[in-house]
């Protein structure tokens, strides 16, 4: 009898202490899922927001696709990004999802980062973006995001979804849905095409005006360096908000606009928020995050600089020189410092001799580049630039930004 009573007092022992690990995840009142793509990569940022009111500590749980690299796990402070906190997350796979449980501790919003494969589909006309995620728990509002570049044009897409852009670069289609039940499928899909580009205008400055020129854009470039720290500080600022509809979309650790072409097509399936077993659950330690008013002087250099860049445009050279398999242009008279050979993998469908001229124009945006040659027959591109003023990193995201080739 006293080997009974001692064997029921430790079966009530184990219950007790089991019951937190499988206590309910609290649900969220609203989810945002935002689709980017970053040199050739889809990244997914997932975040949840907590009712008004409910006490922390919270135990919540975050879907995303399956076999997708964790970023970065946390809680979103609303401030400055370093001040959010990193969370140690527990993933269990299920179906094709993995689910990602922590706690939160003194911040309402959650959020997760993960990095999968491009895969918008190119048919060679128009792309083709999807989105598709179901959420873990019951929601009255769940907001889809699909970062496209700034020069989509929708051909066709889900209904009652709108494209706001957000610049020159990029902006966001997006829809909200209503009174969503868990696991139940949403979708977002975009198809849509480059715009042409206006062909530059020809110049009409002399030979003799080239070092004057030189100055003028030496004394732009100067301002434009003042200008774009402030400017940057702002937006990055501005895309930390969670706002209404309108707005563009909560993506509070920083991911810029400039770096979105296609997001990814992967479509996950929704995952039990409330069982996420020990033995096959297992613990998941983050990469490190990525981590005003402008005052007159700024605001009056900016002026100066739009004013004197669009007159040093005019002496860029416009002309694209072809001739032996090999498409190139020069941007400027300025002597490269060093030289980037990038190989170039064209997306399905795209040519890179017909695409080479778009290619060449897309690195017009990125300052420093003396020279750019694509050899086709080798899909390389050699871009000779000024290491001081920009790196190989933007050179690749400016290629990706045209939607027509990826990096190995």
């Amino acid at each position: 009898m006293k080997r009974l009573l001692l064997a029921l007092a430790l079966v009530a022992v184990v219950l007790s202490a089991a019951t937190p690990a499988l206590a309910k995840p609290v649900s969220f009142e609203a989810f945002e899922v935002t689709l980017h793509e970053e040199s050739g990569r889809s990244i997914l940022i997932v975040t949840g927001t907590l009712p008004e009111g409910t006490p922390l500590p919270a135990d919540i749980v975050l879907t995303a696709p399956e076999g997708w690299q964790l970023q970065w796990a946390g809680e979103i402070l609303g401030g400055d990004i370093s001040d959010d906190i990193s969370a140690n997350p527990r993933k269990t796979s299920r179906g094709s999802e993995d689910a990602y449980a922590f706690t939160l501790t003194k911040s309402p919003v959650a959020q997760i980062e993960v990095m999968g494969p491009a895969s918008t589909t190119f048919d060679g006309t128009t792309y083709r973006t999807q989105l598709n995620w179901a959420p873990p728990s019951d929601a009255p509002k769940v907001r889809m995001n699909v970062a496209l570049p700034g020069d989509a044009r929708i051909g066709a897409g889900t209904e009652g979804a709108e494209f706001v852009r957000v610049d020159a670069t990029g902006g966001y289609y997006s829809k909200t849905y209503t009174d969503v039940k868990a696991k139940e499928p949403l979708e977002l899909v975009a198809t849509y095409s480059h715009s042409a580009a206006a062909p530059l205008a020809a110049s009409g400055t002399s030979g003799s005006d080239g070092p004057a020129v030189a100055v003028v854009l030496v004394l732009a470039l100067a301002l434009f360096g003042l200008a774009f720290a402030a400017i940057r500080h702002k937006m990055r600022a501005r895309a930390a908000l969670v706002g209404d509809d309108t707005r563009e979309p909560h993506t509070t650790r920083a991911v810029d606009v400039a770096d979105v072409t296609e997001p990814s097509t992967t479509p996950p399936a929704a995952v039990e928020p409330d069982v996420l077993d020990d033995d096959t659950a297992e613990q998941v330690a983050p990469a490190s995050p990525r981590r005003s008013n402008l005052p007159v002087a700024i605001v009056a250099g900016v002026i100066a600089v739009l004013v004197v860049v669009g007159f040093a445009a005019g002496s860029r050279s416009s002309a694209t020189q072809k001739g032996g398999g090999v498409v190139s242009r020069t941007y400027s008279t300025a002597e490269a410092c060093t030289q980037a050979s990038i190989p170039l993998q064209p997306r399905q469908g795209v040519d890179l001799a017909q695409s080479a001229e778009t290619l060449l124009k897309s690195l017009e945006a990125v300052p420093g580049i003396s020279t750019a040659a694509l050899t086709v027959a080798e899909s390389r591109i050699d871009i000779g630039y000024c290491d001081s003023s920009a790196s190989e990193a933007q050179l690749r995201e400016a290629l990706a930004a045209t939607g027509l080739v990826t990096f190995d």
